[in-house]
């Protein structure tokens, strides 16, 4: 059995004022990949999250033929593969990864990351603000114009005001995303087992 396993430290840190987004990978051999794929997405489940992407495939690897009276025999050897994303809160991770461990028969490899994306949340915040009080501005001097006769210029505020509108909710949208990315950390796991 292997001394590797796929906890880490990497998923229980807390440092005030900043958030992390984890992200975990592992390769590793299973006695059975289907088996080991139904337990991994109901201990995700378990843990509050989702299985994003599941792909299992059965690879020939060789194939020996050869004539026995009067049949002709192949024996072809396969290789069958998975590969999952799973969405796990993050304050689970630790506790999913010790659950994945017992499926692990021989860990490959493994990775995890730890990434502070505190500023790229703050300088979204700041984007929707700024957008939000262009589009303000920009909708109360048309309101305030005083010269109907000047359509082009009433058309080019309406048109600054919607574009100012549409990169505030981009930059709301994009805030959500790191959020959740925050929030939901992302494990890929690659997993084979014996041909």
């Amino acid at each position: 059995t292997s001394e590797q396993t796929l906890g880490s430290q990497t998923a229980d840190i807390q440092i005030a004022g900043k958030k992390l987004l984890v992200t975990a990978s592992a390769n590793f051999k299973v006695k059975d990949v289907i088996k080991s794929s139904n337990a991994i997405e109901s201990l995700t489940r378990q843990q509050g999250g989702y299985v994003a992407l599941s792909d299992i495939s059965n690879n020939p690897q060789d194939s020996r033929s050869f004539v026995q009276g009067d049949k002709n025999i192949t024996i072809t050897t396969y290789y069958r593969q998975a590969e999952m994303i799973v969405r796990v809160p993050r304050v689970n991770v630790t506790t999913f990864l010790d659950q994945v461990q017992q499926q692990v028969v021989f860990l490959n490899e493994h990775q995890f990351s730890a990434q502070d994306v505190t500023l790229d949340i703050y300088r979204e915040q700041l984007a929707g603000q700024l957008n939000n009080d262009m589009a303000q501005e920009l909708g109360q001097q048309r309101l305030n114009s005083d010269d109907d006769k000047d359509q082009s210029s009433n058309v080019d505020a309406i048109t600054a005001t919607y574009a100012a509108r549409r990169q505030q909710e981009l930059a709301q949208l994009e805030r959500m995303d790191i959020e959740d990315k925050v929030k939901y950390s992302t494990i890929n796991l690659t997993f084979a087992q014996p041909d």
